[in-house]
């Protein structure tokens, strides 16, 4: 069978007649030998043994319109099977666009594969494609990547399928969608490090721009009083201390006898200059406690944004397919965004230190 033009489902690259290709001998599916090899297995082996299992290569658009509902699209990436006309892989939210894949599972109930009757796919007869009970690299199967990290793609979370749910994350779905399984089956949730490592900037990254806007403009409005107390209030007040005992600011350079009077003269400071001396610290403190608190609550908070986002969607969209592209682009990251954060924040750092 001349294979020509159309695609391997591991790669998604279009064969052409210099390539080594071999074909799974259980429905006939072409491979790239590398790819083959790659996957370590048949990406339709799932279907393996059910009726209509023959691989059968599908028309292309051009030739035959896009697919309809009764056809099949295999996704490139993870390599569930899909509705004909489905947008996105319902198993791992890949885009599928408007060229579907040319690979599809026939209707015939048939597993004759498409290379001949009675011949084997690699050129000797009984021949397998890494030689007898061999497996790829050795004993054992290679690592397959699992966009769901490992959830069941039949799974739902608020009746919405882990699929569309992992379309609406898009970036990061292995980690984000077993936390959401474990969230709402077991009540567990992980600590998430990028929320506490920068908070504001997190959630405006995962396009949480109410509460983003409001962590950062917090943030900013933290770190601004606390440098503005520092440098008019702290700052002359530690000067004159250190005038009156004959010292400076560095305390590397002070003596025993001159920090002792410096803790002195601190002591004697009014009600007011001490909570301004102690305020920068206890700004610190709230910093810290937001930075916790949005690492603890903020895998909750976006399961809860991208759950309420989805239904939503649902409820205003015309059709499955206008839900989907909604989905896709309401969903995912924002990298613009958060990277304007940083490039304000970098600026106030600049000005304050500048004066």
């Amino acid at each position: 069978m001349d294979y020509n033009g159309l695609k391997c489902p591991v790669c998604g690259k279009t064969f052409t007649k210099d390539d080594d290709i071999v074909v799974c001998p259980e429905c006939g599916a072409p491979y790239h030998r590398e790819c083959y090899a790659k996957a370590g297995r048949c990406v339709f082996s799932e279907k393996h043994g059910q009726p209509g299992s023959a691989w059968k290569p599908q028309k292309t658009i051009s030739e035959n319109g896009p697919a309809g509902a009764d056809e099949t699209t295999h996704c490139p990436r993870c390599g569930f099977i899909n509705r004909g006309d489905a947008m996105f892989c319902q198993h791992c939210g890949l885009p599928l666009g408007e060229i579907h894949s040319q690979y599809t599972y026939g209707a015939d109930g048939g597993r004759q594969p498409p290379y001949g009757q009675g011949q084997r796919p690699f050129g000797g007869q009984g021949q397998q494609p890494f030689g007898q009970g061999q497996q790829p690299y050795g004993a054992g199967q290679p690592f397959f990547f699992d966009p769901l990290g490992g959830v069941n793609p039949n799974e739902t979370i608020d009746d919405i399928p882990v699929g569309e749910v992992a379309r609406f994350v898009q970036d990061g779905t292995q980690y984000y969608i077993p936390v959401f399984m474990n969230l709402k089956k077991f009540a567990k949730n992980r600590f998430n490090f990028s929320a506490f490592l920068f908070p504001g900037i997190w959630m405006l990254y995962r396009k949480m721009y109410k509460l983003g806007s409001v962590i950062t403009s917090l943030a900013a409005a933290l770190y601004v009083l606390s440098a503005y107390v520092t440098y008019n209030f702290i700052l002359p007040i530690f000067k004159d201390i250190s005038g009156d005992i004959g010292g400076t600011l560095d305390p590397f350079s002070m003596t025993s006898q001159q920090m002792s009077m410096f803790a002195i003269k601190l002591e004697s400071l009014s009600g007011g200059q001490r909570f301004l001396c102690n305020l920068p610290g206890i700004i610190l403190l709230l910093q810290i406690a937001i930075m916790v608190i949005s690492g603890i609550y903020a895998n909750r908070v976006y399961l809860k944004h991208s759950v309420s986002s989805i239904q939503s969607i649902r409820k205003g969209a015309g059709s499955a397919a206008q839900a989907e592209m909604q989905i896709a682009s309401t969903g995912g990251v924002n990298t613009f965004a958060a990277t304007c954060a940083v490039i304000i924040y970098t600026i106030i750092y600049y000005l304050i230190a500048s004066f």
